[in-house]
């Protein structure tokens, strides 16, 4: 606390008053000439005048007691303002003030702009997760898809009179077929993951800021958080839609072969395959494509492979575009046949 001191002349007059703080240090001072007679020590102009000037020094023991007053408090809830010697409030990160309340407003400012940057953490790590959860659901509902598929391939087969060898040969082919399904999906899901961390910068506080702005920022990122979690049960939805409209067991197995069988005759995509039934055998029906062509299970007459496909004789009835004659054996344009 501030003490307001005297000192006196000869005659007992007041030639010096002065303001000392706690530590003995100076903070108001102010000399007066010493009076040169008894009588000149009780002038009435100098009284008025040592008056006015101990008035003074009151008034400057007062704000500055008041001041440490208010630092004190502030210390005592707040360790990180601290009262310098150049009479300014220090904040704990290197900005001065001239007022207590303008550094306590800072740092408030501060701590939003903490708190609101552990919000967009947050709201990351739910976006994180969410693509997490989305490939394992999606594991897991392409795995009882695929079951379901081999169970469709061996009930067709065996109900046709086929043998296990051959679900046995084809099922590869359905594994395949599954697997790439799940591996598309999941990398679109990585990607939608990116987007919407991406879409999470927009929010993001940069240069000068107040506690105002944060606030407008903070309500729409608790908008977006809310909304994006709410879509979360539409996107498990949509999971399960993808899965179910993965083709049949037969369609997997048409278009591997297909595919397959022009790369193993040397020819280029969408030429010609033999489709002619008479270049075939152990013929069975295991479905019908949209457009009504049946599709069989069957091997060419010179390998016991199993293939899936469609008879030449089939597609010309409803598309003679798609088949052709070479050299006497009738050839089917897959791509123009399936349409």
């Amino acid at each position: 606390m501030a003490t307001v001191k005297r000192e006196k002349g000869r005659w007992g007059e007041t030639i010096r008053i002065w303001v000392v703080d706690e530590n003995g240090n100076t903070i108001f001072q102010q000399h007066i000439t010493p009076a040169r007679t008894p009588i000149g020590a009780n002038n009435k102009d100098r009284r008025r005048q040592v008056d006015s000037i101990w008035n003074k020094a009151k008034q400057a023991a007062q704000s500055f007691n008041d001041k440490q007053t208010t630092t004190d408090t502030a210390s005592q809830s707040n360790d990180r303002i601290s009262f310098g010697d150049d009479n300014l409030y220090h904040t704990d990160d290197g900005r001065a003030f001239s007022t207590i309340e303008d550094a306590q407003d800072h740092l408030d400012t501060l701590d939003a702009k903490g708190e609101f940057d552990e919000n967009i953490t947050e709201f990351e790590d739910i976006i994180k997760a969410a693509g997490q959860k989305r490939e394992a659901l999606a594991s897991r509902i392409g795995a009882r898809k695929e079951g379901m598929l081999l169970s469709q391939l061996q009930r067709s087969i065996l109900g046709t009179g086929g043998d296990q060898a051959q679900v046995e040969a084809l099922t590869p082919r359905i594994q395949e077929g599954s697997q790439r399904s799940l591996l598309d999906y999941i990398t679109k899901s990585e990607g939608q993951t990116l987007s919407d961390l991406a879409n999470t910068k927009q929010f993001e506080v940069k240069g000068d800021f107040d506690l105002e702005g944060l606030g407008i920022k903070r309500d729409a990122l608790t908008d977006a958080m809310q909304s994006f979690i709410m879509g979360q049960e539409t996107d498990r939805a949509k999971i399960q839609a993808t899965f179910d409209m993965q083709p049949e067991w037969w369609e997997q197995a048409l278009g591997q072969f297909a595919g397959g069988l022009g790369q193993g005759l040397g020819n280029a995509a969408g030429s010609a395959v033999a489709s002619d039934r008479r270049v075939k055998e152990n013929i069975s029906v295991v479905g019908k494509l949209n457009n009504g062509l049946p599709v069989y299970l069957f091997n060419y007459k010179n390998s016991p492979t199993q293939q899936i496909g469609v008879m030449a004789q089939d597609v010309e009835l409803v598309n003679q575009d798609a088949v052709t004659e070479i050299e006497g054996i009738k050839h089917v344009f897959y791509g123009k046949a399936v349409q």
